[in-house]
């Protein structure tokens, strides 16, 4: 096991070192991610890229960016599915006031990011990174995330029928 206070992602082989620890993580909490290795994100060259899919929606992108700005720095957004009407509970970090669906937080170095996303796995797993009250709240007021999508896809079918009507007015003329 290597010495993870050690490890950096401005080396290549640290970068698949971390990107596994983070995966076995993930794994260990059964959470669901996405591994995309090193030179498989033409955005992010040489970046190891690992996409959390956590239960209620949660979803947290990693980069593990040989290129970065801030080399061992972890900037980690997560945030709530639109599929879902999870809101997240204070105890989940400091939470967007205004709708309670995203959460960024910073974890310095190896050490600190394996820590931080133990932390929220466990939150998440039981349940603690949730506030029903809110997500209470929130179904009142705009309804519910099923609700949302069906009008969204009503909405959609219009505008879909609206587009094709214009097309076909613009070839008759």
């Amino acid at each position: 096991m290597p010495d993870i206070t050690k490890l950096s992602e401005t080396r290549k082989a640290d970068r698949t070192k971390i990107a596994q620890l983070v995966s076995d993580v993930c794994s260990e909490f059964k959470i669901d991610h996405k591994w995309t290795r090193e030179g498989f994100d033409e955005a992010y060259p040489k970046a190891h890229v690992i996409e959390i899919m956590a239960p209620r929606g949660v979803r947290c992108r990693i980069e593990l960016d040989g290129d970065s700005c801030q080399p061992n720095v972890h900037v980690l957004p997560w945030n709530v599915a639109i599929d879902s009407d999870a809101r997240f509970s204070a105890r989940f970090g400091s939470v967007n006031q205004a709708h309670h669906q995203k959460m960024t937080a910073v974890a310095y170095n190896t050490d600190g990011l394996l820590a931080h996303l133990r932390s929220c796995f466990r939150l998440i797993n039981s349940g603690a990174a949730f506030d029903e009250e809110r997500e209470k709240e929130a179904i009142a007021k705009y309804g519910s995330a099923a609700e949302r999508m069906a009008k969204w896809k009503e909405y959609l079918a219009e505008w879909l029928e609206q587009q094709a009507k214009a097309k076909e007015e613009a070839h008759a003329d």
